[in-house]
């Protein structure tokens, strides 16, 4: 049973006349005759009554008719659905990021080259990563040392920051400064990042290594932190790639010149290993790796 004899005696039954239904289908009478004669025998019983040159459907072909209309449509359907996933597969691009603002400007320029993409982006800590959050439908995913349980996954790695920056209001007395050391900053009031983040235990080290326990008024987000700093309530630590973006444009930003961030992770591009990229998610990944590559890959200024 073939789909075109399905839609030809689909035609055939709301026309009742042979002759004219082959001229709407573009096809000759006698092929049209053939072809249901076909689905009869197939069927194994007559579902047309002939009666003087028209074709009446008898109650055999009423019920297989409701079947055929319900099946045509079933398939319509699904192959709409699937062209449009299709289309949506060549406009659509999904990214799961460990640092929300890392990423920033290597999104913004991609989309910058390629403005008929809709972009995703769901921000997640390595934890949510493993547990919590379905990521099974998402293109790529970039961060350091990211594993998605379920799935194998292929990287590029893309850089490495090794550096240690402090920022400052723009009026703090220290803010004058080329660089900065680590007692330099023993009676500073600190803001670190929320605790389930690796950063955070690094901060703390880094300050009780230097001779003191570090006086932190807040623990937060990048967002809160900069506004938090903008008023005066404290500093922070941060990195030199972190602080190109504008979060902390009206901040100052110094050099550590006697740490360097020996927990940094070289930052990749990951995607899963058995599904083929659709192409704005092949575009995104080649764009990333050339992004970086016209940069230095260390960030450490101080080895």
């Amino acid at each position: 049973m073939e789909l075109a004899q399905l839609r030809y005696f689909q035609a055939l039954a709301k026309n009742g006349n042979l002759t004219r239904t082959a001229k709407d289908l573009f096809i000759s009478a006698p092929a049209l005759s053939t072809s249901i004669s076909r689905l009869e025998q197939e069927v194994g019983v007559p579902l047309f009554d002939r009666v003087r040159g028209r074709m009446y459907l008898n109650e055999y072909g009423e019920t297989f008719l409701r079947e055929v209309v319900e099946g045509l449509s079933k398939l319509d359907a699904g192959r709409e659905m699937v062209r449009a996933m299709s289309q949506l597969e060549d406009t659509h691009l999904s990214l799961v990021v460990l640092n929300n603002v890392l990423w920033n400007g290597l999104i913004a320029d991609f989309m910058a080259q390629h403005p008929d993409v809709h972009v995703t982006v769901l921000s997640s800590s390595s934890n949510a990563l493993k547990k919590d959050v379905d990521v099974s439908n998402f293109d790529l995913f970039l961060g350091g040392n990211i594993r998605v349980n379920g799935q194998d996954l292929e990287s590029a790695s893309l850089f490495v920051d090794n550096s240690v920056m402090v920022c400052l209001p723009s009026d703090h007395p220290l803010a004058a400064r080329e660089s900065l050391r680590m007692p330099d900053l023993k009676d500073e009031r600190f803001i670190f990042p929320s605790p389930n983040y690796k950063l955070s235990e690094f901060y703390y080290r880094i300050c009780r290594e230097a001779g003191f326990e570090p006086n932190v008024v807040a623990e937060c987000n990048y967002v809160l932190s900069s506004y938090l700093i903008q008023r005066g309530f404290g500093i922070t630590f941060t990195s030199l790639r972190a602080c190109e973006f504008d979060i902390f444009s009206n901040s100052v930003t110094l050099p550590l010149v006697d740490v360097v961030n020996d927990t940094a992770l070289a930052q990749n591009i990951y995607w899963k290993k058995q599904q083929k990229l659709s192409k704005p998610a092949a575009q995104f990944r080649d764009f990333a790796i050339a992004y970086y590559n016209k940069n230095v890959k260390s960030f450490d200024p101080f080895r």
